[in-house]
């Protein structure tokens, strides 16, 4: 449920359209700094949510409520831009 928010697709279709990238290796291997916060942050309201008995359609209707939220005001970070940039460097 996670994947489809971020990324836009799950991970089973991420890995039947990259069959590129190694077999070890899945979609958050790839994923940036903004989506990699993103996904922590939702990840714990969805343990939040779970442990509220709260159904598979109200958990994905507040998860995408947050990451819609989330998503414009973290991507003009600053410190998010600085720590994907030293993530970029340490990947080269």
């Amino acid at each position: 449920m996670l994947n489809e928010i971020i990324f836009k697709t799950t991970a089973k279709q991420w890995r039947e359209a990259n069959t590129d990238k190694p077999l070890e290796k899945n979609i958050r291997d790839f994923a940036s700094v903004l989506e990699l916060v993103i996904l922590n942050n939702l990840q714990f309201l969805d343990s939040m949510l779970l442990q509220w008995d709260c159904d598979k359609e109200q958990r994905m209707s507040i998860l995408k409520e947050a990451y819609d939220y989330q998503y414009p005001i973290l991507k003009r970070s600053k410190t998010i831009q600085k720590m994907q940039d030293l993530a970029d460097r340490a990947g080269e």
